[in-house]
Order: C-alpha cells, then sequence, then structure tokens
C-alpha cells in the first residue's frame, strides 16, 4: 500500500511525516473545526514558508488536551494516524507515534531561564521506547555485550539495549532504513535517524516548560521513571546491588504516549553544528556530529532527569546505562542561525552565540611598567628548566620561598607554589578550531601583572574538613581531591579559611581563569603542559588513564598506577558506569607540570572566580582579566577524570551552575599577596 505526501505541503515539511504501513484512522474534523484548546502558534507568515491550510505550530507552552489536539490535527492533514508500529523480524514491534512541529524554549535545567525560541519546522515520528536488545537482535544480530558488565546490564528482550557505541547506535538506524527501503516502504530522502536534541526535548516536555511533564513535583517522578532506590536489584548477598535498567514500558508514558524518557537509560542525540561567521555566511570548518545524553539514567539524582537534563557524552565510549531511541525524519543537521541583536547586552556578551569569533587577535596593549631591579617576567613559550629559574628569581627578588605551607588545625597544610607574573596566548590554538571550542576563541595575549601563589595541589577532603570544623573528631585526612559541594560552599570555605589563617598580608581565593591557565601552561603553548598525549597519561586522570594502562614513552614514568587495567578492576572493585566507584585519584600521584603543579589536567574540575561567559574573550581586557561584573555560571577548568584527553586540555572551558553539586568539580586556592 502506497502514500502520497500532500502537494501543498512543502517537501521540508513533510520529510518526518512518511510512515510505514497505512493503518485504518477514523476521520477527522478537527480541520474543518480547529479546536479551541489550540495554544496561540505563532503567524504563520513569520514562520517561514507556513502553508496557509495548515494546522497552526504547536506553540508551548499547552496542556495535555491541547498536545493530543495538536497531534490529531497533524494526523487529519497528512492522513496518517498518530501511531503506526515498525514491523521487525520475529514478529518484534517498534511501536512510533507522530509528534507535530513547533516552538518552545530549550531548558538549562531547573531553576534556571530557558533559551530563545526553537522551531521543530517539520513533524517527525518517535520510538515509543527505547531500542530493546529482541528490536536489536532482530535487525543487528546477537549483542556482543561485555559479561564482566552484567552486574550493571542485565540482558532480557524487553530491557533497553546499552553498552554500545554512538556508530554502533547510527548502524541500527542505518539498517533499519534499509530494510524499509527494500520493501518500499521508505521514500527516497527519509531515514531513521539519532534524535536531534531540539527533537528529543521538544517530544518529552510534550507542551511543558516544568521541570518534568507532568510539572515540578518530585515525588511523582517514580511513577514514570526507574531511578535511584527504585532501580535497584537484590544482589547475590542479599541486599540491593547496583541500580540497572529495567524493561521498558512499565512506567506510564508521556504526554505524546512515550516511555522511560526519564531515567532507565540515558539516550544517544545528535547534532551537527555549522556556525555561522561575523559576514552571515557559512564558516569553514569540521561539521563532525556532536553526541548529547538526554533523560539521564537510572543511578542519576531527580535533578539529573529532567526534560532539560542533557550532557555531552563521548560517542566512542559503550557504558551499561546509556542506549537510545529512534526518528522518522530527514537526516538531522540543525544549522544555528545568528539571533536578532541585543543592544542591552553589555560588551562582553555582544557576540552572537553562533557567530564565529575571529580565530586569534593582535596583541594589545597591555603589560605594566616594570620596576628595573624586578626579574624579567616569564613571557610564554619558555621550558621546564627556564620555568624553574623563573620561579627562583622571583622568590630571591621577593624573599620568599617558591613552595610555602600554610598550617590548618589537626596537623593539615595547604601547599602553595609561587607563580611568576608573564604574558601567554590565552585560548585555543587557531588550527584546533573546531565547534565545540568556541568559547576558547579568539586567543588572545593576556598579561599576569603580579606574583601569586597556586595550590600545589587541588584542595583535598582532609583541608575542607579541617576548615569547616563541621566535626569534633580530627578530620578526615584522606588525600581524595574534594568534590560534591556547590559554588557557594566553596565561596564559603574560602571565607573561613581567611579567618583562620588571618595573616594581614595575603588573602586565600578561587584563581581567576587567567591566573589558572597561565599556571598550568607553565611555559607550553600546546594543548596540555606536556607535549601531545602519550605523555598526558603521566600527568593527568582522565578517562583512557581511567579505563586502560598505555606503553608510556621511553623515560616517563608513572610515581603510582592508582587505577589498574580494566581486567584489574573489573575483577576486584566495585564498578559504576565503566569507572572505579572511587571516581576520582589520590591528589600528587602523577607528575608535576613545569612549576611543580599536579593534577592541573582531569581529576577534578576546578572552580574558578570568573563568571562564564561564552563569548568573554572577545573583549577581555590584556592585564589580569578577572571576568565579566555578573552571570549565572562560573567557570571551571581542567576537566575531570571522565573526560576524552582534549577536554581535560589548558584551554577548555566548562560551565558551573551555583547551585550544583557536581562530585567531579572541585578546586585549587590561590594565596594572593597583598603587600607585594
Amino acid at each position: 500500500m502506497h502514500f502520497t505526501i500532500p502537494h501543498r505541503f512543502p517537501r521540508r515539511f513533510a520529510a518526518g511525516a512518511c510512515w510505514i504501513f497505512l493503518l485504518a484512522a477514523a476521520p477527522f474534523s478537527l480541520l474543518e473545526n480547529p479546536p479551541a484548546v489550540f495554544a496561540q502558534g505563532p503567524p504563520p507568515e513569520e514562520r517561514y514558508e507556513w502553508p496557509a491550510d495548515a494546522p497552526p505550530v504547536a506553540a508551548v507552552p499547552f496542556d495535555a488536551r491541547q498536545a493530543l489536539a495538536h497531534q490529531q490535527a497533524w494526523a487529519a492533514y497528512l492522513k496518517l494516524p498518530t501511531q503506526k508500529t515498525v514491523e521487525l523480524k520475529g514478529g518484534v514491534k517498534m511501536p512510533m507515534q507522530l509528534i507535530p512541529p513547533g516552538e518552545f524554549r530549550p531548558g538549562f535545567g531547573p531553576g534556571r531561564s530557558r533559551g530563545r525560541p526553537t522551531f521543530i519546522d517539520k513533524p517527525f515520528w518517535i520510538a515509543e521506547t527505547e531500542v530493546t536488545q529482541a528490536q536489536w537482535e532482530a535487525l543487528m544480530g546477537p549483542q556482543k555485550a561485555d559479561p564482566r558488565l552484567s552486574n550493571l546490564y542485565p540482558t532480557g528482550p524487553r530491557l533497553p539495549v546499552a553498552q554500545i557505541t554512538a556508530a554502533e547506535a547510527v548502524a541500527f538506524c542505518e539498517a533499519l532504513t534499509q530494510q524499509e527501503r527494500d520493501a518500499g516502504r521508505l521514500p527516497a530522502g527519509y531515514q531513521y535517524d539519532l534524535p536531534s536534541p531540539y527533537q528529543w526535548e521538544f517530544a518529552c516536555s510534550g507542551g511543558t516548560e516544568t521541570t518534568w511533564f507532568f510539572g515540578d513535583d518530585a515525588s511523582k517522578l517514580g511513577e514514570y521513571a526507574w531511578f535511584g532506590e527504585a532501580a535497584r536489584t537484590p544482589s547475590e548477598d542479599g541486599g540491593l546491588g547496583q541500580p540497572v535498567p529495567h524493561e521498558v514500558a512499565q512506567k506510564k508514558p508521556s504526554i505524546w504516549g512515550l516511555y522511560d524518557v526519564y531515567g532507565n537509560v540515558g539516550e544517544f542525540c545528535v547534532t551537527q553544528i555549522q556556525l555561522i561567521n561575523a559576514a552571515g555566511g557559512e564558516a569553514p570548518g569540521p561539521t563532525d556530529p556532536l553526541y548529547v545524553q538526554y533523560g539521564g539514567a537510572c543511578y542519576e539524582k531527580p535533578e539529573r532527569i529532567t526534560s532539560s537534563s542533557k550532557v555531552r557524552v563521548p560517542g566512542d565510549l559503550p557504558k551499561p546505562n546509556l542506549g537510545f531511541r529512534v526518528v522518522l525524519t530527514e537526516p538531522v543537521f540543525i544549522k544555528r542561525r545568528p539571533p536578532p541583536p541585543r543592544p542591552t547586552r553589555p560588551p562582553p556578551s555582544s557576540t552572537p552565540d553562533n557567530v564565529m569569533p575571529p580565530l586569534e587577535v593582535a596583541d594589545g596593549p597591555g603589560g605594566v611598567d616594570w620596576p628595573a631591579s624586578a626579574p624579567p617576567r616569564a613571557t610564554v613559550p619558555f621550558d621546564a628548566r627556564q620555568a624553574q629559574a623563573h620561579q627562583q628569581a622571583w622568590s630571591d627578588y621577593l624573599g620568599m620561598p617558591v613552595e610555602r605551607k600554610i598550617a590548618l588545625p589537626h596537623g593539615v597544610s595547604l601547599n602553595m607554589v609561587l607563580i611568576p607574573p608573564g604574558d601567554f596566548k590565552m585560548g585555543s590554538s587557531p588550527g584546533e578550531f573546531e565547534g565545540g571550542k568556541i568559547d576558547q576563541y579568539p586567543r588572545h595575549r593576556v598579561w599576569i601583572t603580579k606574583p601569586y601563589y597556586l595550590g600545589k595541589y587541588e584542595v583535598t577532603v582532609g583541608e575542607w574538613d579541617a576548615v569547616m570544623r563541621l566535626k569534633k573528631s580530627p578530620p578526615d585526612l584522606s588525600y581524595s581531591p574534594l568534590g560534591g559541594r556547590s559554588v557557594a560552599q566553596l565561596h564559603e570555605f574560602v571565607t573561613q579559611l581567611n579567618a583562620l589563617v588571618a595573616d594581614e598580608k595575603i588573602r586565600f581565593a578561587l584563581p581567576t581563569e587567567a591566573q589558572w591557565e597561565f599556571a598550568c601552561r607553565a611555559g607550553t603553548e600546546t594543548d596540555w603542559c606536556v607535549a601531545d598525549e602519550k605523555q598526558l597519561f603521566s600527568y593527568s586522570w582522565y578517562r583512557d588513564s581511567q579505563l586502560r594502562e598505555k606503553a608510556l614513552p621511553e623515560g616517563e614514568t608513572r610515581r603510582l598506577t592508582g587505577a589498574a587495567a580494566l581486567n584489574d578492576f573489573l575483577a576486584g572493585n566495585k564498578v559504576r558506569d565503566g569507572f572505579i566507584e572511587r571516581r576520582n585519584a589520590n591528589i600528587g600521584q602523577l607528575n608535576a607540570n613545569a612549576f611543580g603543579l599536579h593534577d592541573m589536567h582531569g581529576n577534578v574540575r576546578e572552580v574558578c572566580s570568573d563568571f562564564y561567559d561564552r563569548s568573554y574573550y572577545s573583549s577581555s581586557p590584556p592585564n589580569d582579566p578577572t571576568g565579566p561584573p555578573s552571570g549565572d555560571l562560573h567557570v571551571a577548568r581542567g576537566g575531570s577524570y571522565g573526560e576524552v584527553a582534549w577536554r581535560v586540555s589548558s584551554s577548555v572551558r566548562y560551565m558551573v551552575t551555583p547551585r550544583a553539586s557536581d562530585t567531579q568539580t572541585g578546586l585549587r586556592l590561590v594565596m594572593i599577596l597583598l603587600d607585594k
């Protein structure tokens, strides 16, 4: 049986409307008498080439009754049912739901403002459930999952498939597309694919702008999602094991009939962003896919499994709690256009988010008048021997040691390292440009005009306990880096530390981005404080050093192995989501950079004092920049143990929300010399 897309509907709008089997549908009267329950959509003449006889745009917010009316109106317009079923081998079926075109504002997490209006300019189908193991096997054959992760990844036909790479998920979509084309059920140009982030969030939220599609009451989340304690299964010793995925469609569905959009397994989404240059044309450069996980997973807390919860994920790392669901649409390609100008926005933010900045700018009028008796400033590049010579020269000039210990209660001490004044190119190299690094441009010269001390290590749990004095007993003297604290709590720690030390000549603070990057680079202009990733393995706890051992270059050694090879820690340690449950490594186990600082790359991200602004580098002052005067987000640097190599580089920037308490985010202190 064949079908025809109405000629009155432009091809680009009809792209997501193709279907597999024409099911009998009850007659609709919605087109002749548009329902009064529709929310007022944007004027069609302002929305591309909207067909005059098409139903209105499903403009968020709208309620559940309106959501279903939008869905039915578009089904009637396309002469298709709201639900269709894809038939796979062995009688396995994949039900899908029709999602109408619409407008919504993407979210950035609970309690945060939303983005500018975004259009879903064509209807599309989305699977009711995450792809199951039965659906996978019917199309791809038996899955070759790692049996050593069976405690985290149970098997069964109705359980969601996971422990796959993004490439394998895409291969499933391609195989499904080919099957339907060979059967004559799929017109040319249409395909099954991973959802775009916009498609996923619009379909999940179902017209709402609340934390979850059912509202903001977290106590109801268990009716719709497998997560936390409810997702645990009995262990062999009779207790409760790790949270694991459960069979699909056991909980209540969403407004548009989708199951398990929250929790269970995270879901791959894919986007390709083509940047726009200042002249309005498309910028040259790579458009490789970026993979994002939506919906959280079974081990997450409620605030991490909302309608807008998302995290960028590596496409090549199989995880036992990361799967996918498919959409039927045109090939996914989201082209971001410059937003309307915002004249009220302060200069640091005046560059539209998707307008490509220049990759490098000429040196500005930076620096200061240097005292004749002072040592020369440390101008990057310089090598390790020169770095130490700069430190010693400034140590002699100031009459202060290169390394200084600050005593705390219970025998705990802070180890601080002198960093000389200098200048360097801040940001990422123009030759390494790609869309995911746009906030690291333009590269620009920055002058650090004053010497300062920076923590030799990340702040530890023991140092936190000694300063905050929350326990009457001696503090936890472990050398594990601090994590799981909000930015407000970190500021409180700094305040308490200054009161405890009470030295008028020094003041502790969070470092600025410029102070952090200058100290991290330690004279280098490469991605990391070392020449390449082969050497990085001896300096950083990042994803590869957590998962496997590598052959080290000649002459390079590791002081301690810390995380053993995958086989070893799978055999002897608890594993969660592919990592040792401890998650981070004790400080100071790996090599220090040329300034004597440990763990600047990876382990835990380090919060800086600067507010985050994506385009701040376009207007940053040359001398001692401190970031925008205000903002909703803070900057964190250095990456964490779970990141790939380029995400722990010297220039990478992270956004941190004020209330977030991520175990992968901690801090490193700066000690400012008030009398120098």
